[in-house]
């Protein structure tokens, strides 16, 4: 049996830009470094203060 699933390139399937709305900003930066074993950059773009993943 054939299927005609295309080629996915992982490398041209990614995910650039989201974002995860949250009320409390430090305990999700928490949440996501603890989770992910990373450092979030925190970052103000005008009036809304946002954590960037690396």
């Amino acid at each position: 049996m054939t299927t005609n699933t295309p080629n996915l390139n992982l490398r041209t399937h990614q995910a650039v830009w989201f974002e995860i709305p949250a009320s409390d900003l430090n305990r999700a930066v928490s949440l996501y470094e603890a989770l992910l074993g990373i450092k979030l950059m925190q970052e103000q773009f005008g009036p809304v203060q946002m954590a960037i993943f690396p």
